[in-house]
């Protein structure tokens, strides 16, 4: 299970937050999205992410889990493999001189995506990943984007409390 808080900040001049530097409002076709999808893939910016990806070492809340941190343009990328075969990320921009990265959310999903993959073939497991948020951006995006990367299997909201959230569920069969 997957708690993300993004800080989504830059609103535009109708203050509609920004994510992978379109309005909310302005958000990008399915069309425009597998393009950048595509284009992403061509280009080896995933390789090149995974290739620098950090070994994070050991969490005392997940015990003999593989943790590794991904970092591209201003989002630093968390992703754990627990025991059990869920999947944990969490996202958050990096803070200092860091620059901004066109669809650099869209793209270092992508690269988690793909390191799920390659962890799931290598160990044979099949991984559950389910992205929860209270963040609307980030449920609009998993709802466009996120649909093209994950193919989620399950998607909806419910309430917690006073604020509604979204879930989105995928899994990742091993080979």
């Amino acid at each position: 299970m997957m708690h993300e808080e993004e800080n989504v900040s830059n609103p535009d001049k109708n203050n509609a937050p920004i994510i992978d530097g379109v309005s909310v409002n302005q958000q990008k076709t399915q069309g425009e999205i597998r393009q950048i999808i595509a284009s992403v893939n061509e280009s080896g910016e995933i390789d090149t992410i995974l290739a620098s990806k950090e070994d994070a070492g050991e969490d005392e809340r997940y015990p003999n889990a593989t943790i590794y941190i991904l970092e591209y343009g201003r989002k630093r990328l968390r992703i754990t493999f627990k025991k059990d075969n869920d999947v944990v990320i969490h996202i958050e921009n990096r803070s200092g001189n860091t620059n901004r990265m066109a669809n650099e959310t869209t793209i270092i999903y992508m690269a988690a995506e793909k390191l799920m993959q390659e962890h799931a073939s290598s160990t044979g497991h099949t991984l559950s990943y389910t992205l929860i948020t209270k963040n609307i951006n980030i449920a609009e995006w998993a709802k466009t984007s996120g649909m093209e990367i994950f193919q989620w299997d399950d998607q909806g909201e419910y309430s917690d409390g006073d604020h509604p959230m979204f879930y989105a569920q995928c899994t990742i069969h091993g080979g």
